[in-house]
């Protein structure tokens, strides 16, 4: 969402939000054209699908919507008493 600037509507209950956060060896976020797409080319690996792309710099999570531009100041702030 940050580097293209694309907001995502994710799918998820409270249990599973650990996917986003998850640094486990081999695990990624990719985006794919549809359900059907993950499906061909994930046929044999496990995966899960998260959510759906969107327009506008939001993102969508149950109830809660977060503007992205905002999550980056807040992701930025502890840099800039670092380094500033």
């Amino acid at each position: 969402s940050v580097g293209g600037g694309m907001g995502v509507k994710l799918a998820l209950d409270e249990k599973n939000t650990d996917v986003l956060f998850n640094e486990t060896p081999g695990t990624f976020i990719v985006e794919v054209e549809s359900r059907d797409v993950a499906k061909k080319l994930f046929k044999n690996i496990p995966y899960k699908v998260i959510g759906k792309t969107i327009a506008g710099k939001k993102i969508i999570l149950n109830t809660q919507q977060l503007h992205i531009d905002e999550l980056v100041e807040v992701w930025k702030e502890p840099m800039k008493k670092l380094f500033m």
